[in-house]
């Protein structure tokens, strides 16, 4: 049973990435239930599929990646998911691609057999994610402006130092028993849970002298520091329906800290 829930998570994990190979840049104890993995090339078509039609991952990597999860407490305790150096790069395309959702024609999609019904799955609901050094850049389009000065592309490039999501109780304070993570009423078949997001560390440069009149820069080949080690701290709560898990409502709420 450890070794199947061990495998399980890999696969859950291999499909993110082109570049994935068990004994080469990835290894893993499935009787620990641990792994990790090293020099990671992300699928970019997976990544597209997350993004607004005008956007496109250009490339995506992460240094090191490690999961864990404890199989002798298997239910009660999360599962860790750790990246360190993650690096993306995305572009803003003149034209809205088709929809990537959509499957390619002469391709029937496969019906669900209770499509009504969502599955639940309590390790990966459960899921913690800690990101340790994050690198975002986000490629512009040209306006009219930039194109009559000759100007450099410009662009939006965001750092931070750490990335937190886990689950809470309704205090948010942090409850790493899964047992606990969702707060249920029998009467009303519905059941509420709690998440956390903390991020520390964000800066933002950007260099579009064009749009951004704030820039303190005299140099229109300079980014602009828009803002530094700002925090953000953020919450959201959600019920589903016990039934069939299905979503029924969320709440989210967003605080800016600057250090």
């Amino acid at each position: 049973m450890a070794n199947l829930i061990a495998r399980l998570i890999e696969r859950k994990i291999v499909v993110w990435f082109d570049n994935f190979q068990s004994g080469k840049n990835a290894k893993s104890s499935l009787m620990k239930g641990e792994g990790e993995a090293t020099d990671l090339i992300f699928n970019k078509k997976r990544l597209n599929e997350m993004l607004p039609p005008r956007f496109s991952v250009i490339r995506a990597s992460v240094k090191k990646l490690r999961w864990q999860l404890a199989l002798m407490t298997l239910g009660k305790d999360p599962l860790v998911l750790t990246m360190e150096g993650l690096d993306i790069e995305i572009q803003e395309t003149a034209t809205p691609a088709t929809d990537r959702t959509k499957s390619s024609k002469g391709k029937k999609k496969k019906k669900r057999k209770n499509p009504s019904k969502s599955k639940r799955n309590a390790i990966l609901e459960g899921i913690k994610v800690l990101i340790a050094g994050l690198n975002l850049k986000l490629q512009l389009q040209h306006t009219s402006q930039h194109r009559i000065s000759g100007a450099p592309q410009p662009y939006m490039s965001l750092e931070v130092e750490k990335i937190a999501v886990f689950n809470t109780n309704s205090q948010w304070q942090e409850v790493t028993d899964l047992g606990k993570i969702h707060v249920i009423n029998e009467s009303s078949g519905e059941a509420l849970g709690f998440k956390r997001l903390i991020v520390s560390g964000l800066t933002l440069h950007v260099l579009d002298s064009a749009q951004i009149p704030f820039s303190s820069s005299t140099d229109p080949a300079q980014p602009c520091l828009v803002f530094s080690d700002v925090r953000i701290v953020g919450g959201l709560a959600a019920k589903r329906r016990t039934a069939d898990w299905k979503l029924l409502s969320y709440k989210a709420e967003v605080e800016v800290q600057e250090l």
